[in-house]
């Protein structure tokens, strides 16, 4: 029996699900397939929790993510005893060691390894970044072409691409080949992270303070401006810089009394959740991902309602429960502790283990069913999850979500083109 089809494109080798190949000969599509293939191949393992420790295996010639592609879990060259913090941006990974450094893979064509050097080698071996040594890295996160790092000491260092101020240094523009102080106001002391595909940061403090910095063209950053020249619709720059971000963190205003439990970057949207139980989001409100379909949610330039990309919220809104198809025990009281966010939806857990989604649908990553049903859950709804068990985590990338639960461990929805769900059958 096949248990894996070998595919090389231009000396990179990629492994191919039997149950592909009926589709690919079927499929007018298959000559554009490996079109793209060609051009988009990752280069960096799959990370994966394996108990006591985190192992890769890569050669120098291939890349191989578990045994049938990237559908199953796969090992790379060396391993990683403790791995509190991994993280996987565009094409690179970064993880915190046993001793608190940091080491990275992968491309390096905009310095996002952070060993002080740029070009178009592609690391396969995890190399040390060694400017973070002896400074007690206590998470990691990548994404996109650039990765920060957050000290024992509450500091933020951050790496790579810097268009739209993504580093933090007060500085726009160009690449930064070494970890970089981000310049958080003095005396503030950071504890968590969150970076996303919209190329901007944000960093929860001791204090329960949120500050974001980079990219801001539609209002993402929260500090209640949205940078950049957006023609068509009117919007002027306000933004100091003149250019596409914000240079510095900058302090979130939340409601009197809120501080921040957890923050999610999504895809030109973030949202936190708060001391209060709340879900406060921002940003482009594309298929309701920021207000859940509540549509007192002007545009700021037209006074109308509605959700679209060009509805923007500049400054942390609550998520209005009232407006809802949770069936949850008394909506109004739903204390949340979590918040996930992917490009066009965003979910959250609440403290009784339930989980809610909204707004698009349209790769079935609301964990509700059948997308051909509801492409757009615009309102809150409640996640079907295995029965009579309780949620203990989620998160979500572009368009898919994982959560764990209590019983049955991980259990994945949405998007799967690759088997990103990890259990392959070419449907979402």
């Amino acid at each position: 029996m096949i248990s894996q089809v070998l595919l090389v494109l231009n000396s990179q080798k990629f492994y191919l699900p039997p149950a592909a190949l009926p589709l690919m000969a079927k499929s007018p599509w298959t000559g554009i397939f490996l079109a793209i293939l060609m051009v988009l191949f990752s280069t960096h393992p799959l990370l994966v929790d394996s108990g006591s420790q985190t192992e890769t295996e890569i050669h120098s010639d291939e890349v191989r993510l578990g045994t049938i592609a990237n559908n199953s879990p796969g090992q790379v060259l060396g391993h990683i005893d403790t791995h509190d913090s991994l993280s996987i941006g565009r094409q690179f990974a970064c993880a915190v060691t046993e001793n608190s450094s940091v080491v990275c893979w992968g491309r390096t064509d905009f310095g996002q390894t952070g060993i002080g050097v740029t070009g178009t080698n592609v690391y396969h071996n995890m190399t040390y970044v060694d400017a973070l040594d002896g400074m007690g890295i206590v998470e990691v996160s990548a994404h996109l072409d650039h990765a920060c790092g957050l000290t024992s000491q509450g500091a933020v260092y951050c790496w790579g691409s810097n268009v739209d101020g993504r580093i933090g240094n007060g500085q726009i523009g160009g690449n930064v080949l070494v970890p970089t102080m981000a310049l958080l106001p003095q005396g503030v002391v950071a504890k968590s992270l969150s970076q996303g595909p919209s190329a901007h940061t944000c960093a929860i403090s001791t204090d329960g303070d949120l500050y974001c910095w980079g990219l801001n063209t539609k209002g993402q950053v929260g500090n209640g401006q949205v940078c950049a020249n957006l023609g068509e619709t009117g919007y002027t720059n306000p933004c100091s810089n003149g250019g596409t971000g914000i240079l510095v963190p900058e302090l979130i205003a939340m409601p009197t009394g809120v501080t921040v439990t957890s923050v999610s970057v999504g895809g030109e949207h973030t949202c936190a959740t708060g001391s209060d139980g709340g879900v406060y989001c921002w940003g482009s409100d594309m298929n309701c991902r920021v207000t859940g379909g509540d549509n007192v949610a002007d545009d700021p330039l037209t006074g109308q309602p509605g959700c679209d990309y060009w509805h923007l919220t500049l400054s942390p809104r609550k998520l209005a429960m009232s407006n809802t198809e949770v069936t949850i025990q008394d909506p109004a009281n739903i204390s949340f502790v979590q918040t996930v966010t992917g490009w066009v939806f965003s979910c959250a857990m609440t403290d009784s283990g339930a989980g809610i989604c909204w707004g698009a649908n349209t790769e079935s990553q609301q964990g509700i069913g059948n997308n051909s049903n509801q492409p757009f859950a615009v309102v809150p709804t409640l996640i079907q999850g295995p029965s009579g068990e309780s949620m203990t985590s989620i998160s979500a990338t572009t368009a898919q979500a994982c959560a764990m639960y209590d019983q049955t461990g991980a259990h994945c929805w949405g998007d799967n083109w690759g088997g990103n769900t990890g259990d392959y059958d070419g449907s979402n």
